[in-house]
């Protein structure tokens, strides 16, 4: 996958929701992220026609890019649509995903650096998103690939600035006590409904340059 880094931009050093980095543990958040994008029906059908494995693409989701893409690609890499050269893999799509994932983490990770980066809130609302269940995909954006990717924005943007006002008056037991539920799903929706976007984009893009 070497050849394959070189394509790619925005290296994201930082870490969101909790993985094992290059090993597989019993972490969910990624895990169900993938799961829920790819089980949606505005994207189940074309892992069928483009010859995808759901349980391949999920497995490479839940591990950190970098140990087997090469590099960790970030949101730029949506903004700038540099991953539309990306090769039609299921390792690509679980890349796809995990940055996604990441993209809505509400501190440190890129839209929500655009707004604070403590990384103590960070790593707190990481570690607190494993507590609770993940919510399912139950909408996605509309309009067109750039409208999306500035409704993800600014969602992110805005949710990244409600974390930061919580996180300037939470509580003296927090951390560890710090019930962050609500940040937590709203930024694995967020991630969710981002990467469906992209995804469909991708997929799309795709099967027109087959024909």
């Amino acid at each position: 996958m070497g050849g394959i880094g070189l394509l790619l931009g925005g290296i994201s050093l930082a870490y969101a929701w909790n993985t094992g980095e290059c090993m597989v543990r019993p972490f969910k958040v990624h895990a169900k992220i993938a799961e829920n994008v790819l089980d949606h029906p505005s994207i189940k059908p074309w892992l069928v026609r483009l010859g995808l494995n759901r349980n391949e693409i999920v497995s490479k989701a839940r591990i950190e890019p970098q140990c087997y893409f090469g590099v960790h690609p970030s949101w730029t890499d949506f903004m700038n649509q540099s991953f539309l050269s990306w090769p039609l893999t299921n390792q690509t799509i679980g890349a796809i995903l995990h940055v996604a994932g990441d993209s809505g983490v509400a501190a440190c990770h890129s839209p929500a650096n655009e707004v604070w980066c403590n990384n103590t809130a960070e790593k707190t609302l990481e570690e607190n998103a494993e507590l609770y269940d993940v919510p399912g995909l139950n909408s996605v954006y509309s309009g067109q690939f750039p409208q999306q990717l500035s409704a993800f924005h600014d969602e992110a943007v805005a949710l990244a600035r409600r974390y930061q006002t919580w996180w300037a008056k939470k509580p003296a037991n927090c951390p560890p006590d710090c019930k962050l539920g609500e940040f937590a799903r709203q930024g694995e929706l967020l991630g969710q409904k981002l990467g469906q976007a992209v995804l469909l984009y991708y997929f799309e893009k795709k099967a027109a340059a087959r024909i």
